[in-house]
């Protein structure tokens, strides 16, 4: 009877030792965790590593224990996934769209100067005159700017002329504004002489037709031509464009 209990311990010794040579090794390179896809094996895995080796007639479930290691790679692969997608939300989702000739879609220009009007030089920095001092400054916009067909328009081409566009500003409070655009595409929030300008920095987006383009980030500068200007600066794509 002693001999047999020695063999039994004997057994599950071996059994033991099998498991842990399985578990130790070094997992196989999964091509999913390169690109972020979910592993499958962490199910898998899971459900295998819950059994363990009681006897020495067991000892082949050691090796379903090293495939819990591989389970283990898959669910890093879920960590990828994540990592992937904020690369891609880094980059404007209809980066495509920006190329396009410069164009003045309209075919129509503002041809009048310096002459006041809601309609006056579209394309052009609206703040570098419409600020409090500036040599517009009886009628002082905290954000304005165009809004074009293509993204990239010359200044003083006329833009968007659909019916019912509109630029909504969300500010850093919460407060939701609606710019209308005007039938030259230009829009402008007055903030009376900054006493009612909107606490930034702000979100904005363009509606037009039931469909939105909106910018990618929260913006402290009001001057939307200024960046969005025909060839586009300070990693602006180009100019304001229809969704």
């Amino acid at each position: 009877m002693r001999n047999l209990q020695n063999f039994a311990s004997i057994a599950v010794a071996l059994g033991s030792a099998a498991w842990l040579a399985c578990s130790s090794a070094a997992p196989p390179t999964d091509p999913a965790f390169a690109h972020g896809s979910t592993g499958t094996g962490a199910s898998s895995g899971s459900a295998t590593d819950s059994q363990s080796p009681s006897d020495g007639s067991e000892g082949s479930s050691g090796t379903a224990g090293g495939t819990s290691g591989t389970g283990g790679t898959g669910t890093s692969g879920t960590s990828g996934t994540s990592g992937t997608d904020a690369g891609a939300d880094a980059l404007p989702p209809d980066n495509t769209d920006y190329a396009t000739p410069v164009q003045c879609t309209s075919a129509t220009q503002w041809t009048q100067g310096n002459h006041g009007s809601a309609d006056m030089q579209p394309g052009s920095a609206c703040r570098s005159c419409h600020v409090v001092g500036g040599s517009a400054g009886s009628k002082s916009w905290d954000i304005a700017g165009t809004v074009y067909a293509t993204a990239h328009e010359p200044d003083d081409c006329n833009g968007a002329s659909a019916a019912g566009v509109t630029v909504v500003i969300t500010d850093a409070k919460g407060g939701v504004t609606s710019l209308p655009v005007n039938g030259v595409g230009n829009f402008y929030h007055n903030d009376l002489f900054g006493f009612a300008a909107l606490p930034k920095p702000y979100t904005a987006k363009v509606v037009s037709g039931g469909k939105t383009r909106a910018m990618i980030g929260a913006q402290t500068e009001g001057d939307c031509n200024k960046c969005h200007s025909e060839t586009g600066t300070s990693l602006a794509p180009g100019r304001i464009m229809l969704p």
